[in-house]
């Protein structure tokens, strides 16, 4: 049987067909990634692996140079994609939509070394009183302007002075980080003396 089988194997590739395109060095590095992790890890889900990913990419953005984390990042993103059974094609489609989205927006003025969120077109719900949603809106990157915040966090409910940057709410006189802020309001402008 085998024999059987080489010799229609050789017949072909005589015959000018090739049984199987060899795979790219970059494929046969993430089958083998693919193989490793499943061992190591077992059947689980892709929340894992997209939550170390979020680490590799603070360590990456620290050392931008060290293709070590570009590797690892890459592994993950592999990793989270096989196990959540999405296709490469499917990521294929989702970027050419997601792309066309992006082109569509507005985006801030470029600012090395900061995320860059697209500008909303439509303002944000504000709940009675003047308090919006943060699942809705974050207030703007601008450590200078204290906004009030409500928080349930915080030995209770409670309302705070704050500021927001890109890592987070921050107490506005101690600085200290402000955790579970669910709504926020620009302060109001100083009474005119």
């Amino acid at each position: 049987m085998m024999a059987d089988i080489h010799a229609v194997t050789m017949a072909l590739i005589q015959a000018g067909f090739r049984t199987a395109q060899p795979a790219s060095e970059r494929e046969r590095i993430r089958h083998e990634h693919a193989e490793w992790s499943d061992k190591t890890f077992g059947d689980v889900g892709p929340v894992g692996p997209l939550k170390h990913l979020s680490k590799e990419a603070l360590e990456t953005a620290a050392e931008p140079g060290d293709l070590s984390e570009w590797a690892d990042m890459q592994f993950l993103l592999w990793d989270a994609q096989r196990r959540a059974g999405i296709s490469d094609g499917e990521i294929t489609a989702a970027m050419e939509e997601k792309l066309k989205v992006n082109m569509a927006r507005q985006w801030p003025e470029p600012k090395d070394g900061e995320p860059r969120l697209h500008i909303k077109e439509q303002s944000a719900p504000v709940s009675p009183g003047g308090w919006i949603s943060c699942s809705e809106r974050m207030p703007d990157n601008d450590e200078s302007k204290p906004i009030a915040i409500f928080t349930g966090k915080c030995l209770g409910q409670g309302m705070f002075v704050a500021t927001y940057d890109d890592d987070g709410f921050f107490d506005y006189w101690e600085g200290m980080e402000i955790i579970g802020v669910s709504h926020w309001m620009p302060l109001p402008a100083p009474p005119q003396q």
